[in-house]
């Protein structure tokens, strides 16, 4: 356990050292190395790859919120540097921030009104744009940095930036949002079909939603039912919600637990469970003894409401994503 937690001390202390270190950290504006960096503090931590990178995203995530408040504020100078010739690349570096969201706070100032959704649209192909999409007033930017569109003459110089960005950045951007969409959907399968390898019946949450509930959790067990926590308590389990991330201290506690929260009072006590894991557990709040917290996989060990124990294996419990 004292092993367990130093681990997790490092690996955050490193996460947190990386995202507000100033200059920026090159790693976050290069995908290559980002991920070879990953890979050896993940090694030289011995902290679980998968873990990192939730640890990471989600430390960057945090300190996000306070950067994105002063680069909305100094749009108008990181369009000044665009229209001089600095590549949005580089803006985005010298501000401290993600290369595709500064791209996408940059294109909805260089181009016509595109509405949200339109503006998500060409964010995903950033192909799309097109000059007549951009304002007069800034049309003379596209004479300048020729370097990046030198051997692709057809395309905007703001199309090319705005790719540059999207492949330059390893946390933000349409295939970041899409792999997160599909590794959540695809453990709460998981979740789905460890629970029928138990025999455990359940609904789920599109179910639910169906018969007219709005806020539930990812499943709802048709009876409660008790595991046995690493503690070696029994635990009554009236639902469970899935989470494929680590759960750090601050998500835990800022995000996850209000939100599961809301389910105790509608449907009893429950569980979370961390696919990658998560801090020291006695660093997670319980509200009250009523949330129970596990990682990488359910318990093994369950009793069902007529008292019948049971003992289930990894094996049932395993899940090999496809991502």
């Amino acid at each position: 356990m004292d092993d367990d937690q130093h681990a997790y001390d490092q690996a955050e202390k490193w996460c947190r050292q990386k995202v507000i270190k100033k200059p920026a950290v090159a790693l976050f504006y290069d995908t290559k190395l980002f991920h070879k960096t990953l890979k050896e503090t993940s090694k030289a931590l011995n902290f679980p790859l998968q873990s990192l990178l939730s640890l990471v995203r989600t430390t960057h995530l945090q300190a996000l919120k306070l950067v994105t408040v002063t680069v909305k504020r100094d749009i108008s100078i990181h369009l000044e540097h665009y229209c001089n010739g600095d590549s949005i690349l580089s803006i985005a570096k010298s501000a401290a921030f993600p290369p595709f969201l500064m791209a996408r706070l940059l294109v909805d100032e260089l181009t016509f009104s595109l509405g949200r959704k339109e503006l998500a649209k060409i964010m995903r192909e950033p192909r799309c744009i097109t000059k007549d999409l951009i304002l007069q007033k800034f049309e003379h930017s596209e004479n300048l940095n020729f370097s990046i569109s030198r051997n692709r003459p057809l395309e905007t110089r703001l199309s090319l930036e705005v790719q540059e960005a999207i492949r330059s950045d390893p946390l933000y951007g349409p295939e970041h949002d899409r792999a997160r969409h599909s590794i959540g959907v695809e453990y709460e399968v998981a979740l789905e079909q460890t629970l029928k390898n138990m025999g455990i019946p359940f609904e789920t949450e599109s179910q639910l939603r169906e018969m007219g509930s709005a806020r539930t959790p990812d499943v709802l067990l048709k009876t409660p039912v008790a595991f046995k926590m690493n503690s070696e308590e029994w635990k009554v389990v009236c639902w469970i919600d899935s989470k494929a991330m680590f759960g750090d201290v601050e998500t835990h506690g800022r995000t996850v637990l209000p939100q599961c929260e809301t389910y105790i009072h509608r449907f009893g006590p429950g569980m979370i469970i961390y696919w990658f894991g998560h801090a020291p557990i006695e660093r997670l709040s319980s509200a009250n003894g009523d949330i129970s917290v596990v990682g990488w996989h359910l318990p093994e060990a369950l009793m069902m409401p007529t008292g019948e124990k049971q003992h289930t294996t990894k094996r049932m419990m395993q899940w090999k994503p496809t991502y």
